[in-house]
């Protein structure tokens, strides 16, 4: 079914629209679930640690995911072509900073993006902390309810790949740094939105 164009995927003669992978899968390897258009959510287990290159490739139809606690990384292009794809639950802001996004973030296709923790909540405000050195590839890309970025390092960190792409909320930076991080590296890309922390004291 994953190479047909109009996959459909069942069991017993009922079609699977809800990917729920077992406990112990520590990795979706690449390929695995490619042009399947009957998904439309995938739910991780606790201790998955990868979701392999083109994984859900051309899954139209998802539209929710379900990260667990530990997951470290997407891999590339895990999530090309879900073009319904909204809206993502993770288990807390700390899983989503400590993920490595490889070739697109997960919402690089529907370009409307919702990050949600376990109840359904939205994260609408990010706070960066102090010692963030580095934010990685696509972070943050599409992320359109986000209404509020705060970054507390002092020096701007090094941004990978489009990281704030898409992104349409104020960038918080400390007042006296605000020129540092319009003129760094990358930074330059989002300065309409690095804005002077109200906060800053």
């Amino acid at each position: 079914f994953a190479y047909s164009g109009e996959g459909h995927l069942f069991i017993d003669g009922v079609e699977v629209t809800t990917i729920n992978v077992p406990s112990g899968c520590v990795e979706i390897p690449r390929y695995a679930f490619s042009n399947c258009l009957g998904i439309t959510d995938v739910i991780l287990p606790a201790g998955m640690k990868t979701i392999g290159q083109y994984a859900f490739d051309g899954c139209t139809g998802i539209t929710d995911v379900t990260l667990p606690e530990g997951i470290k990384t997407i891999d590339k292009y895990a999530f090309k072509g879900c073009t319904s794809l909204k809206r993502v639950y993770i288990p807390s802001l700390q899983t989503w900073l400590d993920l490595s996004f490889s070739n697109g973030g997960l919402f690089s296709s529907s370009h409307e993006g919702h990050i949600l923790l376990p109840f359904g909540e939205e994260v609408r405000e990010v706070v960066i902390p102090e010692q963030t050195k580095s934010i990685g590839d696509y972070a943050f890309e599409y992320c359109v309810g986000l209404e509020s970025i705060t970054l507390e390092p002092p020096v701007p960190p090094t941004l990978g790949t489009n990281v704030f792409r898409g992104v349409t909320c104020p960038i918080y930076v400390w007042a006296p740094c605000l020129d540092a991080y319009k003129k760094a590296s990358g930074w330059t890309s989002y300065a309409n939105l690095l804005t002077a922390n109200p906060d800053t004291p």
